[in-house]
């Protein structure tokens, strides 16, 4: 497998269906521990080892492991004899081509031009919005439809990356829970011309005062 075609290939399927922030997370850390042991076939990693690096409890690295398998996404074997269970990445790449896919990707043909959008984005060399962006957006607001996805990538176009968190958390604390709220705090910052998370939290600061 190609790691970058297998990387963007998980990027395109999220535009295009909805996964939980847990099993993004978890296929994230199974995909750079494939990485970093030479893209073997198969590879042995503890739960305690996936717990660390996603963050999650064991009964949310059950559920989240779940889900994968259910997409197809890995393949699991329960360790045996004190060794650590045995995981295999399958080839989104492929999935992503085969005919199990194309009906799903037909009926969504609204999304494309998101796809096509996000793949323009990639081949002009502009900003996009980060995995870490995306799952924290997802963590905090339930849900990432795909037009969200779009406006995202949009803003880190206009802003960096650390403004548009800030303005995420700051939602969050006012008990905001839209997408329309963000852009608001956005608009309101790029308008006073804030170019950093330093300025920002300035700003903040200065007007609870």
């Amino acid at each position: 497998m190609n790691v970058w075609k297998e990387m963007n290939a998980f990027r395109d399927w999220l535009l295009l269906n909805e996964m939980s922030s847990s099993g993004i997370v978890l296929w994230y850390s199974l995909f750079t521990i494939w990485n970093k042991v030479s893209c073997q076939s198969k590879f042995n990693v503890s739960n305690s080892t996936l717990m660390k690096l996603t963050g999650l409890s064991k009964q949310g690295l059950i559920n989240a492991r779940a889900t994968l398998i259910q997409h197809q996404f890995i393949h699991y074997e329960k360790g045996k004899k004190g060794r650590a269970p045995v995981y295999q990445l399958n080839s989104l790449v492929q999935s992503v081509e085969s005919s199990r896919y194309q009906s799903q990707f037909q009926s969504k043909t609204e999304s494309l031009p998101l796809l096509d959008d996000l793949r323009n984005r990639r081949r002009e060399g502009r900003k996009i919005a980060s995995e870490k962006l995306l799952v924290v957006y997802e963590q905090n607001f339930g849900g990432l439809p795909p037009i969200v996805m779009q406006s995202l990538h949009d803003w880190c176009e206009e802003l960096e990356e650390g403004i548009i968190l800030e303005a995420i958390e700051l939602a969050v604390k006012k008990g905001a829970r839209t997408f329309s709220y963000v852009e608001k705090i956005l608009e309101q910052w790029k308008r006073a011309g804030l170019k950093n998370t330093a300025e920002v939290r300035n700003y903040i600061k200065i007007k609870s005062n």
